[in-house]
């Protein structure tokens, strides 16, 4: 029994991928719902999550922390709604996008970062001065901007460079860095979506760009069924010694 318990993890641990989703509400000292029909504007600061439900609204303009501040613990979560336009988060402030639309002049900085696995992208989303960006899903309408000092990974299933497949050449569950400017980065997100990305190295706006002091890295995970395939067969080969 205990074999199977621990082969069990294993093939968790081994077909999983580094998903964000919502944190324990008792983490935090104030927990806003916005739920159908509900409104939220202004700002938030330190310890509060806010949870976007379908037919709310993230009203435009809403600032969660503060720039260039020392906020600490705030999380949203879009699950459904819409997120308006001119969006900021700032340090301390950690966005899991999981559903819902996403307006244009979303912006990332100073330490903050967004997890962008599902949703409508419907403009830009950008990421300045330590500012990070993690991509795993979602529906892109809008450019990708990394500017100095940012961050962005994008997780899939496969890749490739200017069309051609890449994915075998690339150490899984690893970030690679991509160290060039041009030319098209495509694949598969983890849910099977397909992505395409220009890779960019002078701004023009309505593109995707990434500034040469910009970080971008790429992550491949193994499918789940060749993961289980390796584990069960690495498994009854360990039990038959």
């Amino acid at each position: 029994m205990r074999f199977e318990a621990c082969l069990l993890s294993a093939f968790i641990l081994l077909v999983s991928w580094p998903a964000h989703g919502q944190s324990d509400p008792a983490g935090f000292n104030a927990v806003i719902d916005v739920t159908s029909g509900v409104s939220v504007g202004g700002s938030v600061g330190s310890d509060t999550q806010v949870n976007l439900f379908g037919g709310g609204l993230i009203e435009p303009g809403f600032e969660v922390g503060i720039s260039g501040g020392s906020t600490t613990n705030i999380e949203v979560n879009v699950f459904g709604g819409v997120v308006g336009a001119g969006f900021e988060a700032n340090q301390g402030a950690t966005v899991n996008v999981l559903g819902g639309v996403i307006n244009p002049d979303f912006l990332v900085r100073g330490g903050g970062a967004v997890n962008i696995q599902d949703g409508v992208i419907a403009g830009d989303v950008a990421a300045i001065l330590n500012g990070q960006i993690e991509i795993a899903g979602g529906e892109f309408n809008g450019p990708v901007n990394g500017f100095v000092g940012s961050i962005t990974n994008i997780t899939g299933r496969s890749f490739a460079f200017d069309g051609q497949d890449v994915t075998s050449l690339l150490p899984p569950n690893e970030p690679f860095d991509i160290l060039f400017r041009g030319g098209v980065i495509s694949g598969e997100f983890v849910d099977g979506t397909p992505f395409s990305f220009d890779v960019n190295g002078i701004f023009v706006d309505g593109q995707d760009f990434w500034d040469n002091a910009a970080k971008l890295t790429i992550t491949p995970v193994p499918e789940p069924t060749s993961a289980a395939l390796l584990l069960v067969m690495g498994a009854g080969v360990w039990r038959r010694r």
